[in-house]
């Protein structure tokens, strides 16, 4: 194609032209295979690389393609990708060829696809894995209904609170005194010790969870587990991870599963 049907093609994808014009541009279409050919190219990409636009996904009921368009949505190095080749293309559009189009569309091809299998394959960091887990705790309550003892209620106040030097000489201490509950202590009191950077003490406390007679024994392996992945201390975590899906009983088999994947 010649540079000014480049032009044209340009100025009737940003609504540019007059209706004369674009009457006449219609008709081409028509009457012009190669014009069409060439004019189906430019629109594809021109709304593709748009970063309000994702004109391949309309009226299509794809879920691989509704993947990709939830991966656009939450990527910004995608979009900032797309943005920028959507520039150079708009600035090379007057003067590109044939092999300069193919070469063009390769190039974000793979810029696309390196964004998007780094999206799915980048493995989350120790930390990063720790964190999601401690901000999203489910442990069970120490407060129970008649409960007359005001501290492990402040103490789990505290906690939630993740002021963790207050909470945990409290749980200390109600390990020494308390008979019920006490597998459940042995956790807060351990992940105290973690936030706290006592990570010898925590290993300690989740040891005696781990080698007890207590109901909920097995949980030990878990937040000992989350432990090492706070130290940063891989192959530790995946040494636990493997002995908690040896058995189907341990506490959190399933996601102990995944969590191998992860790391």
């Amino acid at each position: 194609m010649n540079l000014k049907d480049d032009i044209l093609i340009e100025h009737f994808l940003r609504n540019e032209l007059s209706k004369k014009e674009i009457t006449d541009f219609l008709d081409r279409l028509k009457t012009d295979s190669k014009f069409k050919e060439h004019f189906l190219i430019e629109k594809q990409l021109f709304q593709t690389l748009n970063e309000d636009k994702w004109s391949f996904i309309e009226n299509v009921d794809s879920k691989e393609i509704i993947t990709y368009k939830n991966i656009y949505d939450k990527s910004d190095a995608l979009k900032q990708i797309l943005k920028q080749e959507n520039t150079n293309y708009q600035k090379n559009l007057k003067k590109k060829n044939t092999s300069k189009l193919i070469y063009f569309v390769a190039a974000s091809i793979v810029a696309i696809l390196f964004v998007i299998s780094s999206v799915f394959n980048v493995k989350e960091t120790p930390q990063n894995l720790y964190a999601s887990y401690i901000n999203n705790l489910d442990l069970p309550s120490l407060i129970t209904r008649g409960a007359t003892n005001n501290d492990l209620a402040k103490a789990q106040q505290y906690f939630e609170d993740k002021n963790y030097k207050e909470a945990l000489p409290i749980f200390k201490e109600a390990l020494i005194n308390q008979t019920k509950q006490k597998a459940t202590l042995y956790i807060y009191t351990g992940i105290s010790q973690t936030e706290l950077h006592k990570y010898t003490k925590a290993e300690k406390t989740l040891n005696h969870l781990i080698n007890s007679d207590l109901l909920g024994s097995s949980k030990g392996y878990w937040y000992k587990m989350l432990l090492y992945l706070k130290m940063n201390d891989v192959e530790k975590a995946k040494s636990i991870l493997t002995k908690i899906t040896s058995d189907k009983s341990n506490y959190n088999y399933e996601e102990a599963q995944k969590m191998l994947q992860k790391l």
